[in-house]
């Protein structure tokens, strides 16, 4: 026998704070080390001081159960990126990603950014779609990456940094 229901209660966007650590690792991260969401929201919580960007959680209970970034380009007035999309897998048939997106869109207008820009691996089309439908546009962009082997010896610098040369 089975039973619908519409569940009750409140979510709430909030700033992120260094106490969300563990609720991000448990419902968002659960496949990051640990360490380095901790260091990753650590890092977002002083920037957000600083006033060059906002990382943002959906409060359910006193819980984090999604979370989203905001990074304001030094050197590109008006423009951020936005990272860290997450919404704990129960939670994502209730839309909450798309209401953190509108969320951010009025932050961002609040705080005189105009563009918002977003890096997804190409093969991540339902992702990509996503920012589609939240009014992202792909970019005619190519990145190119070369990999450069690393030496294990500088070559001209001694253990002090001095050349060889005088």
């Amino acid at each position: 026998m089975e039973q619908e229901f519409e569940p009750k209660g409140k979510l709430k966007i909030r700033p992120a704070t260094a106490n969300d650590a563990q609720a991000l690792i448990t419902y968002c991260f659960p496949m990051i080390d640990p360490e380095e969401v901790t260091q990753t929201l650590a890092e977002d919580v002083e920037r957000m001081e600083k006033g060059e960007g906002f990382r943002f959680v959906v409060d359910a209970g006193g819980y984090a159960i999604a979370n989203v970034g905001l990074e304001i380009h030094p050197t590109q007035p008006g423009s951020a990126t936005v990272h860290g999309l997450a919404v704990s897998p129960p939670f994502r048939m209730l839309d909450i990603a798309t209401h953190l997106m509108e969320y951010l869109d009025s932050v961002a207008q609040a705080n005189g950014i105009t563009s918002l820009m977003v890096e997804v691996p190409s093969g991540e089309t339902k992702v990509i779609d996503g920012y589609k439908r939240w009014g992202f546009a792909e970019r005619p962009v190519v990145i190119l990456e070369k990999k450069v082997e690393v030496q294990q010896e500088l070559i001209g610098l001694d253990a002090g940094g001095d050349t060889d040369e005088e």
